[in-house]
């Protein structure tokens, strides 16, 4: 790749949802999806939750993207579920979005 080839390709970041929770940055035909919650060890709420379905539903709508790394921010992937600020409706909603899956889960797994 020439420099003016990685100038043109600059990965775009962008929040999967309102709130930041997740980021979705496209490199190329691969897209980037940080769990964005460092200060909580990148725990699931709600947001966090929504975010990953928001950034898997990009990723299956878009034909040019070929593969989904999904990483966390702050050295951190994922501490589980946040327990310190869960509700019931914050478990509701990591449940829905959790057991909602995919296109793309579900063609892995054919």
């Amino acid at each position: 790749m020439s420099p003016d080839d990685t100038a043109a390709a600059s990965p775009t970041v962008t929040p999967a949802d309102d709130s930041a929770a997740v980021l979705a940055e496209r490199r190329e035909n691969v897209l980037l999806i940080t769990l964005n919650r460092p200060e909580v060890r990148n725990a699931v709420n709600a947001a966090l939750a929504a975010g990953v379905a928001g950034a898997l539903d990009q990723l299956d709508g878009d034909d040019s993207l070929s593969v989904g790394v999904l990483t966390g921010a702050g050295g951190f992937f994922c501490a589980g579920m946040d327990l310190g600020r869960s509700s019931v409706a914050s478990r509701r909603g990591s449940e829905t979005a959790a057991s909602r899956g995919s296109p793309s889960a579900r063609r892995a797994s054919r």
